[in-house]
């Protein structure tokens, strides 16, 4: 993925963590994401309260652009202006995730 890019989640809710040190630990990657609104709201209330800190999602077809990235996470700009981590894993023991993301090529003129 590019840094500044707009990007949009295929699949999946996905967890918007306040900031990289309170993101799920790779092993826990699995209950970073889910397939359904009400899980999502549930993970998110889950963590909220684990971590003593604001923890949101981002749905299926959300939009987003990337500021930041690592092995592990990426820092995003969500669509609706929330800023935050997401658990996103490009190693190769993380294969589900690839296909999730996909990158939204604005229209040129011309």
């Amino acid at each position: 993925m590019k840094i500044g890019s707009l990007y949009q989640f295929k699949k999946y809710f996905w967890v918007l963590y306040p900031s990289k040190k309170t993101i799920a630990h790779p092993n826990e990657l699995a209950v970073s994401v889910t397939t359904t609104a009400i899980a999502a709201a549930d993970l998110a209330l889950w963590w909220s309260k684990g971590l003593d800190r604001k923890v949101s999602y981002v749905t299926e077809k959300g939009l987003f652009v990337l500021l930041e990235q690592d092995k592990l996470s990426c820092k995003i700009l969500t669509a609706d202006g929330n800023i935050g981590w997401v658990a996103y894993s490009e190693s190769e023991d993380a294969e589900w995730c690839k296909g999730c993301i996909e990158e939204i090529n604005p229209c040129k003129e011309g």
